[in-house]
């Protein structure tokens, strides 16, 4: 295999992907040798590691990467902790009296 400069980054970023994991090097180099395509992954993760860090552990959103989903389109408020768990309790109420309901006039879901 012919190495240019895109195999060097890769072997480059496995590298600090395995001293952050502390993980000693000549672990890491027989696995380039014979399992590169699962190495190219760590590599990946090892790249976007610093990004993650900073959002997730910093809190610096600005240069950092959050794993963020479709969740976040659901969200329309941000209560304090109070008003959370009353509104848990209150729907779970509300869904325990019409699970209630239901069962005794027989519905099916």
């Amino acid at each position: 295999m012919a190495y240019n400069t895109h195999h060097v980054e890769i072997i480059w970023h496995i590298y600090i992907a395995a001293r952050k994991m502390n993980i000693p090097l000549y672990k890491v180099i027989p696995g380039l040798i014979t399992q590169w395509e699962k190495m190219y992954i760590i590599a990946q993760f090892g790249a976007a590691t610093e990004s993650l860090t900073k959002a997730t552990v910093d809190g610096n959103l600005e240069e950092g990467v959050q794993f963020i989903g479709q969740c976040q389109g659901l969200i329309n408020d941000i209560p304090n902790v109070n008003d959370l768990v009353q509104r848990i309790v209150r729907e779970a109420m509300d869904a325990s009296l019409h699970s209630y309901d239901a069962f005794h006039r027989g519905e099916k879901k």
